[in-house]
């Protein structure tokens, strides 16, 4: 019995020999290596095998975190603690601003609207916001008072229920403000009439009394030295080149009622930095904001349909426009010469955009919605810093040079290239057609000869995508830069389609 035990314990003394051996799958011994890196997951950290067994490991255990980084929420920024283990794993926690508080007792207020100060330090933050309401004569509820001109320094034209200002009248001395009476002849003053105070280079602000409804055609046209504005509750029209000229012009608060902003309205307004547009705004007109060099952000309420020509041309400063749902076009010019602005996001309900609309725009990249119908000639032209472009399937036809005068464009999605058909009529095109032939810097530009004409086409362009349509005979012709065609399911072409072109062609299932 004993021999038989001693013979059981050599054979199992054995077998552990051999695992040790040959565990590894070699015919010798095997001692596993690690690697000095950790490897870890959101729980532990370990030592991989570095000898080819992915299921050893030597020191696994939980991570061990210590701060890393850390900032406090504030009233007007969110807060974060980032906490990092010795083998690099981390972890982050966020903290939700805690938002300013306000008072609840004393009212601050403006000429213009009364508001809860901030107990936290942020001067700049306003709680309950609102225009004055006027239910005690001239008094609001916060405690301000407006005080108003005497009527006899105006003049008045009487209008429907009410009075218009026409302007100063003869008694009136050299005015820095204006105030307006509310009450004239114990009729409401509902309007500035048209060119009521016209390049009066004196004016330095404008207060104006809940009431009025209209500030009329050219009102405060070439007031130089004009500042502040204060418009009131009760305003519904700002009417064509209101405020135009008005270079000194910093901030204007318009109210929630106006629904009208016409032509020309703001126009030349070089201090305009801050812009805040009335949701009821419906009506916004051709030239409205052009050359407000200082205005930076500008965000179109719903109401808005169509952007009118002109409406932010020379607007340098503008980096943000937030457009929404509901516009239909984007008008000539519209915001040609916006050299800081980067990117816009057209909604899916735009159809039309204008000649030159983004000409000598910031742009560095820009894809049209499938709802663009229309894009008018030069509409990109001189976006020296646009990379990428992609354009509506839908265009129904083309009116050339989109693109003339784009140095940095790399890849480009089109339509179409070559033939196209359009109200029944055949359009035969080259590829060049869309940069045209105005003659450009020839480092940045190749001269291409395609169709008997020389388009100039940009050398930086290596990607080009064909949505469909035909690709007519030499349309690539000269593109030697081009590395990359492809071509949708929807594409056909000729035997010469991509003669005298080196691209590689890629097409698509």
């Amino acid at each position: 019995m004993k021999n038989k035990i001693k013979r059981l314990l050599t054979y199992a003394a054995a077998a552990v020999a051999a695992m040790a051996c040959f565990a590894c799958g070699d015919d010798k011994p095997h001692t596993h290596t690690y690697e000095s890196a950790w490897t870890y997951n959101s729980e532990y950290h370990w030592h991989a095998a570095s000898c080819g067994h992915d299921g050893k490991a030597t020191d696994k255990s939980a991570h061990s975190l210590t701060v890393q980084e850390h900032r406090e929420e504030s009233c007007e920024q969110d807060g974060y603690t980032v906490y990092a283990c010795v083998c690099g794993y981390t972890t982050r926690e966020e903290y939700t601003a805690a938002g300013h508080t306000y008072g609840t007792e004393a009212w601050a207020h403006d000429g213009a609207t009364h508001w809860r100060p901030a107990l936290c330090g942020h001067d700049d933050a306003k709680g309950d916001q609102a225009y004055h309401s006027y239910t005690l004569g001239n008094r609001c509820l916060c405690g301000y008072e407006y005080q108003e001109m005497p009527a006899e320094w105006f003049a008045f034209e009487r209008r429907g229920g009410g009075y218009a200002v026409t302007g100063f009248s003869a008694a009136a001395q050299e005015k820095t403000e204006i105030r307006l009476p509310a009450v004239y002849n114990g009729l409401p003053v509902t309007e500035i009439a048209e060119y009521a105070f016209a390049e009066q280079i004196e004016l330095t602000g404008v207060i104006l009394p809940s009431g009025i409804q209209s500030v009329g055609r050219e009102a405060f046209r070439n007031c130089t030295e004009l500042a502040s504005v204060v418009l009131s509750a009760g305003l519904t029209h700002i009417r064509a080149a209101a405020f135009e000229g008005c270079a000194k012009l910093q901030n204007v608060l318009l109210p929630e009622g106006v629904t009208e902003l016409g032509a020309y309205a703001f126009e030349g307004c070089a201090a305009l930095a801050n812009l805040s547009l009335p949701t009821t705004l419906s009506s916004l007109g051709e030239q409205a904001f052009a050359y407000c060099t200082a205005l930076q952000c500008v965000s179109l309420p719903q109401g808005v349909q169509t952007i009118g020509a002109n409406t932010f041309l020379g607007c340098a400063a503008l980096s943000q426009v937030m457009l929404p749902d509901g516009i239909t076009s984007v008008g000539n010019q519209a915001f040609a010469r916006c050299t800081a602005l980067q990117t816009v996001t057209l909604p899916d309900t735009v159809t039309f955009i204008g000649m030159n609309a983004f000409k000598g725009s910031g742009l560095t990249a820009i894809e049209l919605p499938d709802s663009v119908e229309y894009l008018g000639a030069y509409a990109f032209r001189d976006c020296a810093s646009l990379v990428s472009a992609t354009l509506s399937k839908k265009i129904a036809y083309t009116t050339g040079d989109w693109f003339s005068g784009c140095g940095a464009l790399r890849s480009l999605t089109v339509p179409f290239v070559g033939n196209h058909t359009s109200d029944g009529e055949a359009i035969e095109t080259a590829f060049g057609f869309i940069f045209g032939t105005q003659p450009q810097n020839g480092d940045l530009f190749a001269a291409t000869q395609q169709n008997g004409n020389t388009y100039y086409i940009p050398k930086t362009l290596t990607h080009v995508t064909v949505l469909g349509g035909t690709v007519s005979d030499n349309a690539f012709a000269g593109c030697d830069h081009i590395e990359r065609i492809t071509l949708t399911a929807n594409v056909t072409e000729t035997m010469l389609s991509f003669a005298g072109c080196s691209a590689q062609i890629e097409r698509l299932s």
